[in-house]
């Protein structure tokens, strides 16, 4: 997806003429940019807690044995990799939004850990090592706090003013998630309302069948039918019992005939 956005910056930026980020061609994807790269930063994160914690606890607390570990901290880089790559991507695909969508000493501390990934060597013997310094890093490290502006979470890395070497930050990034929060919202909304309308559709229809006389004719054919085979399983379950009495009337003649039979054999009159 982030590719995706990404190319269609680029073809928007070709149009027309100018970069700047946030403009009236790009800011939709340019926000969903500086999204993406938030919440990788938050997946960073909590990778880097999930790594430690592993690393730290005996293989017994999480694991059946060694090996599977070992294959779940495998994964786990992959997903690093996977995150870094696509920090990467955007900060060379899309600087110009996170210059303006995060805080100055965010920005510079990300371009700087980027910068030196790229001049590093991540030949596949030395991948682990340079997984494990980039979660190392200020970037991934820092910046966890949240801050709340008008019922709209806001990460503390995001630009709002905040003042780092005697400069002060814009507030791009401010704007741009409130934007994103409105967004958001109104997606969520349309999406229930396109969801809600078929059903409220089906119900109306479904009342209005239930009005005609169709329905009336279909109500009384149930009802005497339901009449119909009541009285039938009644009649049916009486004529069960009769049977049955009759039954147990017969076998306890003969269960009274085979005793007096036992008690006295001499009996003539049997």
């Amino acid at each position: 997806f982030l590719h995706w956005a990404l190319e269609i910056v680029r073809e928007s930026v070709a149009l027309g003429g100018y970069s700047q980020a946030f403009n009236e061609l790009t800011a939709p994807l340019d926000r969903m940019v500086l999204a993406v790269v938030l919440h990788c930063h938050r997946a960073l994160s909590r990778c880097s807690t999930v790594l430690v914690e592993m690393e730290s606890s005996p293989w017994q607390k999480y694991f059946p044995d060694v090996e599977a570990r070992e294959k779940s901290q495998r994964r786990l880089f992959r997903s690093i990799l996977e995150l870094r790559e696509i920090v990467h991507a955007a900060y060379k695909g899309r600087d110009d939004v996170l210059r303006a969508g995060l805080s100055i000493e965010a920005h510079e501390v990300l371009a700087r850990c980027l910068d030196e990934l790229a001049a590093s060597d991540d030949t596949l013997s030395s991948k682990e090592k340079s997984l494990r310094t980039f979660l190392a890093n200020d970037w991934v490290t820092g910046f966890l706090d949240v801050q709340i502006d008008s019922q709209v979470i806001l990460p503390l890395q995001v630009s709002n003013g905040q003042e780092y070497n005697k400069r002060i930050s814009s507030a791009g990034g401010k704007k741009a998630m409130k934007e994103l929060d409105s967004e958001t919202k109104a997606i969520v909304a349309e999406y229930a309302r396109l969801l809600d309308a078929p059903f409220i559709l089906y119900c109306d229809n479904q009342r209005k069948w239930a009005e005609t006389d169709a329905v009336r004719d279909r109500e009384y054919e149930g009802d005497s039918s339901v009449k119909r085979l009541s009285t039938k399983y009644r009649a049916d379950n009486a004529e069960k019992n009769k049977a049955l009495a009759i039954r147990n009337s017969l076998s306890l003649r003969r269960t009274v005939t085979i005793a007096n039979l036992i008690n006295n054999p001499w009996l003539k009159d049997r």
